[in-house]
C-alpha cells in the first residue's frame, strides 16, 4: 500500500510569511480551474478542489490536481490558473471558446486580467506574480521547427533587441517561436517574478515527441532566466510502470497523473518554489 500521504489532507510543512501571487499556464495535466471569458477578459474564476477522476476496482477515486495542492503548503494570495486540456505552445486555429488551448491566449487574458477588472479574483487592484509557471508541451507533438531557428528570429535596433519586433517577427504557429513568444511576452511583463518551467512528463507512448520538445525547450528557458522544473527526470513517474490507456502505477491512463502522479508532481513544483523563493516580508 502507498505511503505517499495526499497533500490536502497533510498538515502544511512550510508556509512563507507573506501570500504569493500565483500565475499558471498550461494544459490537461495543470488544468484545474473553472474560467469563464468575456472580451478577452475573465469574468468567473473557480479553483476546483477534487477536479479529476478515475476509477479502480469498480470504485470512482477524485483527487486533486497539482496547481490546487501548492495552496496546502504554500500560503498563496491569489493563484491564477489559466490552464486548458489540450493547451500547446505553438498555435493553432481553435474552435469557439477553446481560444485556451493556445498559450498565447491564455498569456493575453492573464495580462487583461492584471487590474482584476471583473472583481473575480482575491487581489484588489493590480496583480503582480511572485511565481508563473508553464507547464506544457506534451500536445505541440513533433515539434515544426528548433532552438536555433526560433532564436534566428531576432530583430536588432543597433546593438540592442527590438523585443516589441521580434515578438511581432515570431510565428506562433512553429513550436519553439511559440515557445519564445510566451516566454519573452512574460518575462517582459513581469521581469521579477520567478518563473519555472516544467518540462512534460514521461508518458506509456510518445516518448520520442516528449524527448524531442523537451531538450530545445529547456534550452529556451535557460535562454530566458526560467528555473527548470525537469518533469520527465524528477517528477517520480517511469514509463516503465505505465499503462496506454489504462491506469498505471503514477498515470490514469498513459498520460495524466493520477492522485500519487499529482501528489508527486505537486512536491516537486513546491520543492523548486520553496529552493528559489526568498521571503522579504
Amino acid at each position: 500500500e502507498s505511503r505517499i500521504v495526499a497533500l490536502e489532507e497533510s498538515n502544511p510543512l512550510c508556509y512563507t510569511g507573506k501570500g504569493l501571487n500565483v500565475l499558471i499556464f498550461g494544459d490537461s495535466i495543470t488544468d484545474c480551474a473553472t474560467i469563464s471569458i468575456t472580451n478577452d477578459k475573465t469574468t468567473a474564476y473557480t479553483l476546483n478542489a477534487r477536479s479529476n477522476a478515475y476509477v479502480k476496482d469498480g470504485q470512482t477515486i477524485y483527487y486533486s490536481m497539482w496547481p490546487y495542492l501548492l495552496t496546502r503548503y504554500i500560503n498563496c494570495n491569489d493563484i491564477r490558473n489559466y490552464a486548458k486540456s489540450g493547451a500547446s505552445y505553438k498555435d493553432v486555429t481553435r474552435t469557439s471558446g477553446n481560444e485556451r488551448q493556445n498559450v498565447s491566449y491564455q498569456i493575453t487574458v492573464a495580462l487583461n486580467d492584471l487590474n482584476n477588472p471583473n472583481n473575480v479574483f482575491p487581489t484588489v487592484g493590480d496583480f503582480i506574480p511572485d511565481i508563473v509557471i508553464f507547464a506544457l508541451g506534451v500536445n505541440d507533438g513533433a515539434p515544426n521547427d528548433d532552438y536555433a531557428s526560433a532564436m534566428a528570429k531576432t530583430v536588432m535596433d543597433g546593438q540592442n533587441f527590438d523585443v516589441a519586433a521580434t515578438l511581432a517577427a515570431l510565428d506562433r504557429t512553429k513550436t519553439f517561436e511559440g515557445v519564445r513568444w510566451a516566454f519573452m511576452k512574460v518575462k517582459q511583463a513581469f521581469p521579477y517574478a520567478l518563473t519555472f518551467c516544467v518540462l512534460p512528463l514521461q508518458l506509456a507512448e510518445r516518448e520520442q515527441d516528449v524527448l524531442g520538445i523537451n531538450n530545445d525547450l529547456h534550452k529556451m528557458a535557460e535562454r530566458y532566466s526560467i528555473h527548470v522544473i525537469n518533469g520527465f527526470a524528477d517528477s517520480g513517474i517511469v514509463r516503465d510502470f505505465e499503462r496506454r490507456s489504462e491506469l498505471g502505477t503514477l498515470l490514469k491512463d498513459g498520460l495524466h497523473p493520477n492522485d500519487k502522479g499529482q501528489n508527486l508532481l505537486a512536491r516537486l513544483v513546491i520543492a523548486n518554489i520553496r529552493n528559489y523563493w526568498i521571503d522579504e516580508s
